[in-house]
């Protein structure tokens, strides 16, 4: 026994260790990418006493240009839709918005604001410039695209808004090589319309490495574990959230991280928030709640 233990422990001194991973998005002069995206949401909010239901899907396929390296280092990335489908229900009404025929009316005129934003999002590019460290410098769509759009809409479309969550993308990754089995931690932040945000504390963790087609493909567990809503006192809506208890009652994720390619080529997420919420309209003061499904995937095409 002790000669084999001895042996054991020979053996295992001399297996080279896994490398660490360096995890870094990286952007490549003179190329093209697609990426697909789909998401769903199911949602109840209560107010006082009566419930809206709300449920939507949708399916964006965004294409993306890289221009060449400029002097500083940096690089300039064209992102625009080429297709765009959405399906909205709420309180009995649908909406069905296809980019293949963008013009089309919604089928109720209280909908018509969301299928003008939809129009509005698919027909707008959007042009990043990221620096020689690959950190999110500008961004810029064209000035008209957001001058005619509701006022509950409009901050998704305001470049500081689309910066903030390039630099979220940027960020998530851990600032030093990681191993199998490393946590780390980020917060990211998702705009609603309107003024309104969730926070997220996410946890981070690398599960394995594999090798995919021969290149190294980091698979990381992704799990929030609290959520923040917040509203801008300002915001266009009559209908004011003044406070919010939300919990995370189940999630699931996962991203998959191509290291030579400097890309997320892979992300799946599933959870579903409650708790209980506080309305004000009018000076007055109303109890509700809300529990709210969410799922998205995105996966970039090779």
């Amino acid at each position: 026994m002790r000669i084999w233990l001895f042996s054991l422990l020979i053996l295992s001194a001399t297996l080279p260790a896994a490398a660490a991973e360096t995890l870094v998005m990286k952007r490549h002069p003179d190329s093209t990418s697609k990426m697909e995206r789909n998401q769903k949401t199911e949602q109840t909010l209560t107010i006082g006493e009566g419930n809206i239901e709300t449920s939507s899907s949708s399916f964006a396929l965004m294409a993306y240009t890289t221009g060449p390296r400029a002097e500083d280092g940096s690089v300039t990335v064209t992102q625009k839709h080429e297709v765009l489908q959405t399906e909205l229900n709420i309180v009995g009404m649908t909406l069905q918005f296809d980019s293949a025929n963008p013009d089309a009316k919604a089928a109720s005129g209280n909908l018509e604001p969301f299928a003008d934003m939809l129009r509005i999002t698919y027909r707008t590019p959007v042009t990043m410039v990221f620096d020689k460290d690959n950190q999110i410098r500008e961004v810029t769509i064209p000035a008209e695209a957001s001058a005619n759009i509701d006022p509950n809409f409009a901050d998704l479309l305001k470049p500081e808004t689309i910066k903030k969550g390039l630099a979220q993308m940027e960020n998530f990754l851990p600032k030093k090589p990681v191993n199998v089995g490393d946590k780390w931690e980020a917060t990211t932040e998702a705009p609603l319309g309107g003024g309104q945000t969730l926070s997220f504390d996410m946890q981070y963790e690398l599960l394995a490495t594999e090798q995919v087609d021969g290149r190294p493909i980091c698979k990381i567990k992704a799990q929030p574990s609290a959520v923040r809503y917040a509203m801008d006192p300002n915001s266009p809506s009559p209908l004011k959230i003044t406070e919010s208890t939300l919990t995370i009652e189940t999630s699931e994720g996962e991203i998959l991280f191509d290291v030579e390619r400097g890309a997320i080529v892979k992300e799946e997420s599933k959870l579903r928030i409650k708790g209980p919420l506080k309305f004000s309209i009018n000076g007055n003061e109303i109890a509700g709640k809300l529990d709210l499904t969410m799922s998205s995937k995105t996966v970039l095409q090779k």
